[in-house]
């Protein structure tokens, strides 16, 4: 990780000393866009809870959906990433706190799944909250 940080600031610093404002600028949007990537999707490493199935991701998706709607969450935004098929949800429950949800494929397995849940990190959903909605999708995919 110590690398990568060395790496970029390398990398920033060499493109900043020979470039117009206008490069400079679209190198910071650039570098922006890919922290934020890095960042979105870095809180899988260390999930509140997690759990992997037997089931397309279609269907694990159709089941984190209606596991949310049951439980009052209000979906704020979902997202495809079609480099590695993760597909992220961001759902609200009544109380306004938050929880991210990735759902991908297993590696060599497109017809299995894993589920990775997280409460944002301001204002999110507790640890323990996380577990009973993980709960609650495993009952509904243990059918």
């Amino acid at each position: 990780m110590k690398k990568i940080k060395i790496l970029l600031c390398a990398i920033v610093i060499s493109l900043l000393v020979g470039c117009s404002t206008t490069q400079m600028a679209i190198t910071g949007l650039v570098l922006a866009g890919t922290a934020v990537g890095y960042l979105a999707y870095n809180w899988m490493k260390d999930p509140d809870a997690s759990n992997a199935y037997a089931k397309s991701p279609e269907a694990v998706t159709k089941a984190v959906k209606e596991t949310l709607s049951e439980n009052q969450y209000s979906i704020i935004k979902t997202d495809d990433n079609n480099k590695d098929n993760t597909y992220m949800i961001e759902a609200e429950n009544t109380q306004g706190k938050k929880v991210n949800i990735a759902i991908s494929p297993v590696e060599n397995n497109q017809n299995e799944a894993k589920v990775y849940i997280k409460g944002a990190t301001h204002d999110g959903v507790t640890k323990a909250e996380s577990q009973i909605l993980m709960n609650s999708i495993s009952a509904k995919l243990m059918w």
